[in-house]
């Protein structure tokens, strides 16, 4: 039997699972901390920036209502730090999916193999079991390697500079948009 077409299909379908769950708009605003000059920090959940300071709100049911948000003047903000809630859970799950399946792929052939001299520790260790064994192994070193890169990947912390300054806040405009509130 031949599982090449297999293999690719399975391939293409994490490729697309990837890129549709990160491309997701999401209704979560970000966690955010602003900084001033004198190094006195608010926070609460980020709203958006523009030319006359940074909006936020002290609770998430505030980010609704625009007349209950806060806001740092951009003279006084010398930086602010937001994170996208949830990132870090979403990041573990879809690198334990797609380590998964890329592992058991892997692992599969390798075990399928009737020449381990190629095929390295995992070759190794699947010689005599076959190809059940070389996928259970590879499912799970590449869950393992998959939730720990969507771990670090998803716990990034964005930091914004700007020091007060009209043309810094500017430059990060677009990169700040991908933090603001966004109903639905």
């Amino acid at each position: 039997m031949n599982t090449s077409p297999i293999k690719y299909t399975l391939m293409l379908f994490c490729l697309f699972l990837v890129f549709s769950l990160t491309g997701q708009t999401q209704n979560k605003s970000g966690n955010f901390r602003g900084y001033t000059h004198s190094g006195a920090s608010v926070g609460g959940y980020f709203h958006h920036a523009d030319t006359t300071g940074i909006y936020y709100a002290s609770t998430k049911s505030a980010l609704k209502d625009l007349r209950q948000l806060e806001s740092m003047p951009l003279q006084e903000t010398h930086r602010i730090m937001v994170r996208r809630k949830g990132s870090v859970v979403k990041g573990a799950l879809i690198g334990l999916l797609v380590g998964t399946v890329t592992g058991t792929m892997v692992g599969g052939t390798i075990g399928a193999n009737e020449d381990y001299s190629d095929a390295g520790i995992l070759g190794g260790v699947a010689q005599g079991f076959g190809t059940v064994a070389g996928g259970a192994i590879g499912a799970l070193s590449g869950a393992l390697a998959g939730t720990i890169t969507g771990v670090l990947i998803g716990n990034g912390k964005k930091r914004f500079i700007i020091r007060g300054k009209k043309d810094r806040l500017k430059e990060q405009e677009r990169k700040l948009k991908k933090f603001a509130y966004r109903d639905r």
